[in-house]
């Protein structure tokens, strides 16, 4: 911000850990914005209680390739992993066993049934969005580099909200047992 007639007011904000994503051996703090804030072995002051712990054993988000600070993730993925951390608990869900895979998307266990419970990819999360409000998703476009980049990190929280209630209804805990 420019101050005049000779100052200029500069207001830095840091970078809230929204999620810790587990890759190969690493545990990495990203920001709500899919920004890679730093690893967590170097500066374990990263971790925080509220973020969502994803374990992505084959580096999906980052397209295969190791993580570091400042590369960019779909932030669609960090909002839904902590969605579903924040929409787990009500829905008799084990927030500690989020996991993110090519064939599946998102997974956790739910408690008591021991079963596990696929929640997809953002786009998943924004179909069940769509169907649950009787509207048609809105276009998309893809881009081939970016892993599930089909859904806006709104939808993907929204979706994925509507997914764990649905996880927490009489219907579905009776259809696991």
């Amino acid at each position: 911000q420019v101050v005049f007639p000779d100052t200029t007011l500069v207001r830095i904000t840091p970078r809230q850990t929204a999620a810790l994503w587990r890759t190969q051996g690493q545990t990495w703090a990203v920001g709500s914005d899919g920004v890679v804030v730093g690893a967590l072995q170097r500066d374990p002051s990263l971790a925080t209680p509220d973020a969502a712990v994803v374990d992505d054993p084959a580096d999906l988000a980052f397209s295969g390739q190791p993580p570091r600070p400042g590369v960019r993730m779909n932030a669609a993925l960090v909002v839904m992993a902590r969605q579903l951390r924040i929409s787990a608990a009500g829905a008799g869900l084990d927030p500690s066993s989020l996991r993110y895979s090519t064939s599946q998307g998102f997974t956790m266990l739910a408690k008591s049934a021991g079963a596990l419970v696929v929640f997809g990819s953002p786009a998943d999360a924004q179909a069940t969005l769509a169907d649950l409000r009787g509207v048609a998703p809105a276009p998309v476009v893809i881009p081939l580099t970016q892993q599930a980049a089909e859904a806006t990190p709104a939808q993907a929280a929204q979706g994925a909200q509507l997914q764990a209630e649905a996880g927490a209804s009489k219907d579905f805990r009776r259809t696991m047992g």
